[in-house]
């Protein structure tokens, strides 16, 4: 609607920094290196974390592979070791609150990758990287 007459368009959708990628981003790798990062950096315990994605249809299959690999590639690790790409969440509390979005995801949408809560060296609260797929808007985890 906006590319008529110049208009400006501002996209309203919801308070969780939706990633926008479409067909003709041009590099789906680093389309998937961004979104990527955006979600599980720091363990997605940002503000502004690109928690949702919104992608064009015809890519959506490719992109979804690529972000797998990335997720299973961003595995919880020991924060003490500089290897490590994923610490733990910031208390058992929040881990459970994560844990029950995880777990009502999976009734309402198809789990991709990840799911787990998971020790490292058998301590911590550590939230496996996390995808759903054919997530509804309305969801409670959209």
């Amino acid at each position: 609607s906006g590319q008529s007459n110049m208009k400006q368009v501002w996209l309203e959708t919801g308070g969780k920094s939706p990633n926008l990628i479409f067909a003709d981003c041009g590099d789906l790798d680093t389309a998937a290196d961004m979104a990527a990062f955006g979600i599980f950096f720091n363990q997605g315990e940002v503000c502004s974390a690109n928690s949702r994605l919104l992608v064009q249809r015809g890519i959506k299959d490719a992109l979804m592979e690529k972000l797998v690999q990335r997720a299973a590639a961003t595995q919880p690790g020991d924060p003490l070791d500089p290897a490590s790409k994923m610490g733990a969440m910031v208390d058992a509390r929040h881990a459970a609150n994560v844990m029950r979005f995880v777990e009502a995801g999976k009734k309402s949408a198809r789990l991709v990758a990840g799911g787990d809560l998971v020790t490292v060296n058998g301590r911590g609260s550590f939230v496996q990287p996390t995808i759903f797929d054919d997530v509804a808007p309305a969801d409670p985890i959209a």
